[in-house]
């Protein structure tokens, strides 16, 4: 840069003047290398002199003060005025910073824990000067969940030209022994100017939750020759102590005909996590359609209730069908060849629509059943022989029609 001494008024030196000049940073905190003082020359006559000096700015990441440089000159019986020149910061303040936590988790028993939060600039710039976050610390504010005492706010320092700051607080969880779930603590900061992301920790209880009950299958079919029938509940986790399952039964076979009815509940034994329930079904001559025993797991103490919390246990007849019916000779229904006491399976077609919502085949025949007694008149005496030709997820077809 060039530093200029000017005459002041309209008269000019007779003979050549040296100004002594020397700089020094004045003011704010941008870094700039030491300036050698140096002469300027005002030759006789003339209205100035100029010098030429290097001003070296240090260049950084962290956010300053201008610096302001002062040029002081001296002259024998002559009154120099000083002149400033100003160093501008070329970096702009942090904007955002981000909370960290350590420890992240803390469980219920742990008793009082030092929780330490850190500060961390994000991006390469840094403050010029020491800045104080103002830290809290919040829960979810659900209920239930596992508790704590609450924190008053504190205080995170980041020191000039550093990239982080630390702070700590205590968190106390409250100690019990019921099971709850977890708790979600939110560490937020506050600092005039610069966005803060927040930081969470997680409060987790020592007890386990309760066992979760499910049925290990959904359904099962069997002929009723088959019995009894095993039905397996399971729980999630191995249990240190007895757990009893409640369950109800419900379904289109009848309790006390065609199958005991059970004791309603069953008992998951210590060290354990299966138990199972029998049903023992009745083998009797009956023809019948296929019919179903319905398990629903209840709720109870110690213990919740999963998602597959039903089972239905299909019963397939094993004796055969009866004779559907005796046509006249002569009938249409009957086929070329066939002679008297010849015996032949009818099927027929219907346009009717159904929803196929239910999981229960009966609901199915008697569609048919219903459809056959309004058709045709030949078959109309033999409606309720007739079955759908269908299957569900517990019955086949083929011994639906058997």
């Amino acid at each position: 840069m060039t530093v200029t001494a000017t005459v002041g008024g309209a008269t000019r030196f007779g003979t050549t003047k040296t100004v002594a000049v020397t700089a020094a940073k004045t003011s704010g905190a941008v870094g700039v290398g030491a300036i050698a003082g140096f002469n300027i020359t005002i030759a006789a006559g003339t209205a100035s002199g100029q010098a030429t000096v290097t001003v070296a700015p240090e260049a950084d990441t962290t956010d300053e003060i201008d610096a302001v440089i002062t040029f002081s000159g001296t002259l024998a019986d002559v009154t120099v005025t000083d002149t400033t020149f100003t160093v501008t910061d070329d970096d702009g303040a942090p904007s955002s910073i981000e909370l960290s936590v350590n420890p992240t988790e803390v469980t219920e028993n742990d008793g009082a824990t030092q929780v330490t939060v850190t500060a961390t600039i994000l991006g390469s710039t840094r403050f010029g000067t020491a800045k104080t976050v103002t830290a809290s610390v919040a829960g979810s504010g659900t209920t239930g969940v596992v508790g704590f005492t609450p924190v008053n706010n504190f205080d995170i320092t980041i020191n000039a030209n550093q990239p982080s700051g630390t702070g700590t607080f205590t968190l106390t969880p409250t100690n019990n022994n019921t099971y709850q779930p977890p708790e979600t603590i939110t560490v937020s900061g506050q600092l005039s100017g610069v966005t803060i992301n927040s930081a969470t920790l997680k409060l987790t209880d020592d007890e386990l939750p309760a066992p979760v009950a499910t049925f290990t299958q959904s359904a099962q079919s069997a002929s009723e020759a088959t019995t009894p029938r095993l039905v397996t509940v399971t729980l999630d986790r191995v249990v240190t102590t007895p757990v009893t399952v409640a369950y109800t039964t419900s379904g289109t076979a009848t309790s006390g005909g065609d199958y005991t009815a059970p004791s309603g509940s069953v008992t998951v034994a210590a060290n354990a996590q299966t138990a199972t329930i029998s049903l023992t079904v009745a083998d009797d001559d009956d023809h019948e359609d296929a019919e179903t025993i319905v398990l629903t797991l209840g709720t109870g103490s110690g213990y919740t209730v999963g998602a597959q919390s039903v089972h239905t246990a299909t019963i397939i007849d094993n004796e055969a069908a009866p004779v559907g019916g005796i046509l006249e000779e002569g009938a249409g229904l009957i086929p070329s060849g066939l002679g008297y006491g010849d015996r032949f399976r009818l099927l027929f077609v219907t346009s009717t629509k159904h929803s196929a919502s239910s999981v229960d085949i009966a609901d199915y025949n008697s569609v048919v059943q219903t459809r056959a007694a309004a058709g045709h008149s030949e078959i109309a005496g033999f409606a309720s022989g007739f079955r759908v030709v269908a299957s569900t997820a517990a019955v086949d077809a083929t011994d639906n029609s058997d």
